[in-house]
């Protein structure tokens, strides 16, 4: 699945995958330059929190991509934004390496218990604030 399609089917279905999270701002960043191509403004549970996600978007949510995207991302955390990555979906190795980097990940299968993805924003926040 190419990149702009795994992009165009989470915005379709964001409301169904992710029922428990808002967002209020979305930009695409198509500049060729930066690992990044989305960026949406999240707001975390039931707070007034709101955290601007950037999105790395991979065509397969395998532990060699994420591995090859992981070194860069994890470097890239800041205090006004937060690096996540998206996929159709992701191997369990790769959704570790992910977690163990304090990143959050999101992709089109959803989640199964709406705490998790709340979970690893907020623990990724919390490592970068």
């Amino acid at each position: 699945m190419r990149r702009a399609e795994v992009r165009s089917r989470f915005l379709k279905q964001f409301d169904v995958l992710y029922s428990q999270l808002q967002f209020r701002r979305l930009h695409l960043m198509e500049n060729g330059t930066s690992e990044y191509s989305l960026s949406l403004a999240l707001q975390v549970g039931a707070t007034e929190t709101w955290v601007d996600v950037r999105f790395v978007i991979l065509t397969e949510g395998t532990s060699e991509q994420v591995t090859l995207y992981l070194e860069r991302v994890a470097d890239n955390a800041r205090e006004d934004w937060l690096p996540a990555f998206l996929a159709p979906g992701f191997a369990p190795k790769a959704a570790q390496l992910i977690q163990e980097a304090g990143l959050a990940h999101f992709d089109l299968v959803g989640i199964e218990e709406p705490g998790d993805i709340i979970a690893d924003l907020r623990q990724a926040l919390a490592q970068i604030l």
